[in-house]
């Protein structure tokens, strides 16, 4: 068995990867390599968002995305949908609306919470810049067929929604 103890020459590597590479258990291998690739891939996409000089960062994106597909959520439901924290959450929105690309109401079943929608400048904004992204996948999955990645991103569901309840469980969200 392979030496999991971290050397100099292995900078930039967590104890997940060296536990993954010792004992080979598929569950880490897992965990590392989704790890990474979302790494790599948001890496990948912020450098196609600077592209457009309108852009703006992913994760806001991200957001704007989550409240296409959920209009009048709230802050802790987009959290969840994003996996960021409610923090996170306000922090973009509040600026999102500055810009006019969000808006907001009281909830009307918690007077604490609010509810958020897409303006008509966010929805275009949106619009553009998910063309950008997609742009840049189309490029990084090249060789990929439409089936494998359909077969992929339900996987990628199936396990998103697994790992969201352990951190639920867990007290993480």
């Amino acid at each position: 068995m392979a030496d999991p103890t971290p050397s100099a020459d292995d900078a930039g590597f967590s104890a997940v990867d060296f536990l993954a590479e010792a004992t080979g258990g598929p569950r880490l291998r897992l965990a590392a390599g989704l790890r990474d690739t979302a790494h790599v891939l948001g890496t990948l996409i912020d450098k196609q968002l600077r592209s457009d000089p309108n852009a703006l960062p992913y994760p806001y994106l991200r957001i704007m995305d989550a409240l296409e597909q959920r209009p009048g959520a709230s802050g802790r439901q987009l959290a969840r949908a994003v996996v960021v924290t409610p923090q996170t959450v306000a922090t973009i929105l509040k600026r999102l609306e500055a810009n006019d690309h969000v808006r907001r109401s009281p909830h009307e079943e918690n007077r604490r919470a609010e509810r958020w929608w897409l303006t008509d400048r966010g929805t275009e904004h949106c619009a553009e810049q998910r063309t950008l992204v997609e742009r840049e996948l189309a490029a990084v999955f090249q060789g990929v067929s439409r089936r494998e990645i359909a077969e992929i991103a339900r996987t990628m569901d199936r396990l998103s929604e697994i790992v969201l309840r352990a951190a639920e469980r867990a007290g993480v969200f």
